[in-house]
C-alpha cells in the first residue's frame, strides 16, 4: 500500500516540478491537493508500520547514549508553530537536571511527536497544550498535557492497543488509525520504560506521559 501511495506521490511530484511542461492553471489546484493526500497517506501507512512493528517488538533501535533535553528541545521547536497554528496555546518547561541515558534518540523524538499530534488533534478550540520534561527519583519523565476530550471509560482498555481507537476517534480525528499509542508504548517498553496516561485535576483533558529509568 506504501509503495502504490508513494508511486502516486513521485508523479504529483513531477508533475508540478515543472519538468513536464507549463501545466494548466486550472489543474494545479488538483495537482497540489494530490501531492498533499498522497504524503499524508504515505505518512499514514509508515505511522502504521511503525505501530505494528513497535508493539510486536521488531522494530530495529539504534541504542546508544544520547541527551533526552537535547530530543525534547528539537522536538518542541518543531512542533510549536503546528500547534499554535491550530489555534492552540503551547507552553512548555524542561527542569533542571540530568537527561542523558542510552536510548534511540530517534524513535525516543517520533514518541514525544506523537504525544503532541493527539494533543492537538483530540483538543478543544482554543485550548492548550503543556509538555514537560523533568528528571524524578531516578526516572526521565516526559508528560503531554491537553485540554481537550479526555478519554471515556469504555476506551480505557482499548489505549495503547494495536488499533486500539476510541468510539468517537474518528469523529474527532478522521485520520485515527488507531497504531499511534501502540508505537509509544513499544518505545518506551523496549527503553525499559512505561507508558501511561491520566485525567488532568481539572476534569478537563489528560496527560500522557513516558517514564524512563536511568541507568
Amino acid at each position: 500500500i506504501k509503495n502504490f501511495i508513494g508511486t502516486a506521490r513521485s508523479i504529483f511530484a513531477e508533475l508540478l516540478s515543472g519538468g513536464y511542461g507549463t501545466m494548466p492553471e486550472t489543474a494545479q489546484p488538483l495537482l497540489e491537493k494530490g501531492f498533499e493526500r498522497s504524503t499524508k497517506g504515505v505518512e499514514y501507512v509508515q505511522g502504521i508500520l511503525r505501530g505494528a512493528s513497535a508493539a510486536t517488538g521488531v522494530l530495529p533501535y539504534d541504542m546508544k547514549p544520547m541527551d533526552m533535553r537535547q530530543v525534547a528541545e528539537a522536538v518542541i521547536a518543531q512542533e510549536k508553530s503546528t500547534v499554535e497554528g491550530e489555534g492552540l496555546s503551547f507552553e512548555s518547561v524542561i527542569a533542571d537536571g540530568d537527561y542523558h541515558i542510552v536510548g534511540d534518540a530517534v524513535q525516543l523524538g517520533e514518541v514525544f511527536k506523537n504525544l503532541i499530534t493527539n494533543a492537538v488533534k483530540y483538543n478543544t478550540p482554543n485550548g492548550s497544550v503543556k509538555v514537560n520534561l523533568r528528571h524524578e527519583n531516578g526516572k526521565i519523565i516526559l508528560s503531554v498535557k491537553d485540554t481537550g476530550i479526555g478519554v471515556f471509560d469504555e476506551d480505557k482498555p482499548r489505549l495503547f492497543t494495536f488499533g486500539g481507537m476510541g468510539k468517537d476517534s474518528i469523529k474527532v480525528n478522521v485520520e485515527a488509525a488507531g497504531f499511534g499509542l501502540a508505537f509509544v508504548k513499544g518505545v518506551a517498553e523496549a527503553h525499559k520504560g512505561i507508558a501511561g496516561y491520566k485525567p488532568n485535576d481539572s476534569g478537563k483533558g489528560s496527560t500522557f506521559y513516558v517514564e524512563l529509568p536511568v541507568g
